[in-house]
């Protein structure tokens, strides 16, 4: 069987399962959201059960020049002075490779699928590389398996703005 046929029956057994509650918060943004772990335990036995292994591996990170500005304003004596301040730093863009392997019976590789995703890096820092690799995961399983959230996820509320604005 090849991938894009385990990938099929995996995204159905998985529509099966009922909208999943997110277990995770985000004070910061004030949203909550469906945890690694939640879509793991969903996610792992099927692809178990089909055969078929997922690795997500930082293959190169590249880095470009960038410029940064802040401000600052001081008042003395009545009198505002703002000094701006730039500085050279860089953005940095992480390649993730998706690895799909599938699994014959005696556990050896029938078939090998790659593809490659450009995602922006925010730190350069093991934290960074952590992070990048969980961001992705996540996403990619949601995406190709068709996990939905419940209502409380951002992406939901941002849409549910965007359709409750009235039209002028």
């Amino acid at each position: 069987m090849s991938i894009t046929e385990k990938l099929f029956l995996i995204r159905n057994e998985v529509q099966k399962h009922e909208k999943v509650k997110p277990a995770g918060r985000n004070d910061f943004h004030k949203y909550n959201y469906i945890t690694p772990g939640q879509i793991l335990s969903i996610v792992n036995p099927l692809l178990e059960k089909h055969l078929l292994m997922v690795e997500f591996n930082i293959i190169d990170v590249k880095s470009f020049p960038a410029k940064t500005s802040s401000s600052k304003t001081e008042t003395k004596e009545g009198v505002s002075i703002t000094t701006k301040t730039e500085a050279d730093t860089f953005d940095f863009l992480a390649v993730v490779e998706v690895m799909l392997t599938s699994l014959n019976e005696e556990g050896l590789d029938d078939e090998t699928e790659k593809k490659l995703l450009n995602v922006p890096m925010d730190k350069f820092t093991p934290q960074g590389y952590g992070a990048i690799l969980t961001y992705v995961e996540r996403y990619y399983y949601m995406k190709t398996f068709g996990i939905a959230q419940d209502e409380d996820d951002i992406d939901t509320q941002e849409q549910k703005r965007k359709i409750d604005r009235p039209r002028i």
